[in-house]
């Protein structure tokens, strides 16, 4: 699963971002916090999917603030770290993915048509002129005008976990 993951991620790039390197390479700070920063974009729709009202949103803030810097402490107080950034950089992305798909397990959700499906959206997020355009602040490739109501995925993923949940009754 992972190999196919990895070439749609791969496909993406390719039109979006083609910059994969010939060797494997460490991110510099600027890129490593581009990608953080949309990391942290979708851990925060995580974070507040069962939240209804601003004020339970703020809530979540709060406590996800209070986690940072709980894990900002946690680092403060480790040895130092002789671990090469790539290494460092692999190491945190491979367990952000194993813990991604624990949570998957929780839920009991197979994920392959969900991310099958998200990957689909994104591969259509060329503007008109054919080119991504991208969010000035964070980089972040935008979404066309059209994009949402002819390819965000969360009709397909709805239709999919329907699917799983009618699959696990019989």
């Amino acid at each position: 699963m992972t190999e196919h993951l990895y070439q749609q991620a791969e496909a993406f790039h390719q039109v979006f971002d083609d910059r994969q390197p010939e060797q494997p390479t460490a991110l510099n700070q600027e890129e490593l916090m581009n990608r953080v920063g949309f990391i942290l974009e979708e851990l925060t729709e995580l974070a507040v999917s069962h939240c209804q009202t601003e004020q339970s949103i703020n809530q979540v803030f709060t406590e996800m603030t209070e986690r940072l810097n709980s894990a900002k402490q946690k680092l403060l107080n480790k040895a130092d770290n002789t671990n090469l950034p790539i290494v460092q950089q692999v190491d945190s992305l491979g367990d952000i993915i194993y813990l991604a798909f624990g949570s998957y397990v929780l839920m009991d959700v197979e994920p392959t048509h969900t991310l099958s499906a998200i990957h689909s959206a994104n591969m259509h997020k060329l503007f008109p002129d054919g080119q991504p355009h991208r969010d000035p602040i964070t980089n972040k490739v935008l979404k066309p005008q059209e994009w949402e109501a002819k390819y965000k995925p969360e009709p397909k993923i709805s239709a999919d976990i329907e699917q799983q949940v009618k699959y696990s009754q019989l």
